[in-house]
């Protein structure tokens, strides 16, 4: 199979990363009736690291990197990208609802193609352009057509908080490829070694906010199921995913890998649904039109 440019395994990275960090969104909102988000975010980034170390060890066969490391870019990349995106990313669910911190998440391509092209000078070509209007478009429908009842409707500032945390993010998925792949590190000991720096850093932030009362000690996970939801976030959502979203952003370029976590809100609302939260008609058009978006980039370039 392909790894190209545009070959199927980078797709297909991408499409797992898609399911794991859209069932994560609800899976949060779940979670945050018993964890703090603080507590929360340092408790899947360090089960994201037990799944990276044990990634490595089977696929590297040994833990320890021979090369020297940049710690303080390392630490940069944990602080800013890793810990500042999983705080923010926490807060803006905690602070929205599932879906619609799912459809904010669909400004992504416009995050990535602003960023991109003032850090590394990347265009986007016409194409990519059509499929970035499209995804964004049906982010916007999904958004749109949340039902406005409950406690989570109206606007409490998550939204906002979403699209700096989606900076932070797009900031290190081009950084993390400029500064640590050259050196010769595989895509997934880049991932364990950013995961660690974030996992640090996350710790770091809620013992501060523990010991001024910000945040309080945390609650047992209630039931078989909220552990499930934390175990499926934590080693899939924040281990897996993260270790295919470098994978696919290395080679498909983080503009095209962005449009592709379009598909993110689409299965954030399929996964609202089992759980109970059933959406809009709005929502599933929003869906479609996400969709065609996302299949329009993927296939557009094979047609020209």
């Amino acid at each position: 199979m392909s790894e190209g440019r545009h070959g199927i395994l980078p797709v297909a990275a991408m499409g797992v990363t898609c399911l794991l960090w859209g069932t994560m969104v609800p899976f949060t909102a779940e979670l945050f009736a018993t964890l703090h988000p603080l507590f929360f975010s340092a408790l899947r980034y360090l089960m994201g690291v037990g799944a990276m170390g044990f990634l490595v060890l089977m696929t590297e066969r040994r833990f320890l990197q021979p090369a020297r490391l940049p710690i303080l870019r390392v630490l940069a990349l944990g602080g800013v990208g890793m810990a500042g995106w999983a705080t923010l990313f926490a807060l803006g669910i905690y602070l929205s609802d599932a879906i619609t911190a799912a459809a904010v998440l669909a400004a992504g391509p416009i995050v990535a193609a602003l960023m991109g092209r003032a850090m590394t000078g990347e265009r986007m070509q016409l194409h990519v352009m059509l499929g970035v209007a499209l995804a964004v478009a049906g982010g916007v429908l999904v958004a749109m057509g949340k039902p406005a009842t409950g406690a989570a409707s109206g606007f409490r500032g998550g939204e906002v908080i979403l699209v700096i945390a989606l900076c932070c993010w797009t900031w290190y998925s081009i950084k993390a490829q400029q500064w640590l792949a050259p050196l010769g590190l595989t895509q997934v000991r880049l991932t364990l070694w950013t995961i660690s720096g974030g996992c640090l850093w996350l710790w770091a932030v809620y013992f501060a906010s523990w010991a001024l009362g910000i945040a309080p000690m945390p609650a047992p996970l209630d039931g078989a199921a909220a552990w499930a939801m934390m175990v499926w976030v934590g080693f899939g959502g924040t281990g897996i995913a993260i270790w295919f979203w470098n994978y696919g952003a290395s080679r498909l370029g983080t503009t095209i890998a962005t449009v592709n976590l379009n598909l993110v809100p689409v299965i954030a609302v399929l996964t609202s649904m089992a759980l109970g939260h059933y959406p809009t008609m709005a929502q599933l058009a929003g869906g479609a039109v996400v969709i065609a978006g996302v299949l329009w980039v993927q296939f557009a370039p094979a047609k020209a």
